[in-house]
């Protein structure tokens, strides 16, 4: 039966693992600016999601501001449609009433 690989929290890390500290600090490093750019970048994404989410939502007010003002034109238009052909058909009963 073969040994288990040891646990990582357990392995050490010194000169004799031929492990070259120089190059750890050159990845971190390297890395280190790496990450730097990437929140730059991050934090401009998000300010344009951000800009563009503010110009969406008052874009969205506009239009629903746009759709309540024609709503109410459309309702009054209603109203006097309704109320012209209420004259026409009132004027064609007078009308048909004074003929017979």
């Amino acid at each position: 039966m073969a040994t288990p690989p040891p646990s990582p929290y357990l392995i050490s890390l010194n000169s004799r693992d031929r492990m070259n500290f120089s190059d750890i600090h050159t990845i971190f490093y390297d890395c280190g600016e790496r990450m730097a750019e990437t929140q730059v970048e991050v934090n401009r994404i998000k300010e344009e999601i951000g800009c563009d989410f503010v110009i969406s939502r008052v874009e969205m007010v506009a239009m629903q501001r746009r759709l309540d003002r024609n709503e109410k034109k459309m309702h009054a238009m209603t109203v006097v449609v309704v109320a012209l052909v209420m004259v026409t058909i009132s004027l064609m009963i007078e009308k048909i009433h004074a003929l017979i």
